[in-house]
């Protein structure tokens, strides 16, 4: 006959015979953003990035990207990074030769954005080009922030032409920054027969004192 109900607490426990199934995963970072905007997502892949043998460059420079186009940017970014190298915790943390935001004009909270995405995603990234923008002292801390939580060393910091105010030797963002490259356990980057790499570190055309 037919088999009678299931007994008490059946209803908190799956049948034996019942396939395993993953938990569900979170929603990858950018969500859905190509199928949603696939007119900017496609712009977005032929206009900012490069990919070479030496890896990716993302490049949105010399007024491409201004305030309004930043949270839409840093969607349509990650949802790029996920289709490109798959999820990080099953791959390893992405990697990015360059990423190029200079002459934009972007106002601090802006940036503050962008770095606080980049640490977020644990993006490594080998250039960092932040140059012409309105950087200040939160935008300048986040990317202190950014560097001592990264493991991989920055090979270029551009952050010239920006709004930058101290002295050096004072506690002042400047100095935090020297800080923390100078106690960083990834700096200098050692090359092979451990010859040390210097960083291309850009702070012209700020307001700071020697």
């Amino acid at each position: 006959g037919p088999p009678g109900p299931p007994g008490p607490g059946y209803r908190y426990a799956p049948p034996p015979e019942a396939p395993y199934r993953e938990p569900p995963r979170a929603a990858p970072p950018g969500g859905s953003y190509a199928e949603e905007k696939p007119a900017a997502y496609q712009a977005f892949k032929q206009q900012a990035v490069r990919l070479s043998s030496a890896g990716a460059e993302v490049g949105l420079s010399n007024g491409m990207c201004q305030d309004r186009h930043v949270k839409d940017f840093l969607l349509c970014f990650q949802c790029w990074l996920w289709r490109t190298y798959g999820d990080p915790e099953r791959h390893g943390s992405w990697r990015l030769q360059r990423l190029d935001l200079s002459r934009n004009t972007l106002s601090d909270e802006s940036l503050c954005s962008v770095l606080e995405t980049l640490k977020a995603l644990d993006l490594r990234v080998g250039r960092l080009l932040l140059s012409g923008n309105r950087l200040r002292g939160t935008g300048l801390a986040k990317v202190t922030d950014y560097i001592w939580n990264c493991r991989d060393p920055l090979v270029e910091l551009d952050l010239s032409d920006n709004e930058i105010h101290g002295e050096v030797g004072e506690s002042d963002g400047i100095s935090g920054l020297l800080r923390c490259l100078y106690n960083h356990p990834s700096y200098p980057m050692m090359q092979e027969h451990q010859k040390a790499v210097p960083l291309q570190l850009g702070l012209g055309g700020n307001y700071i004192k020697d």
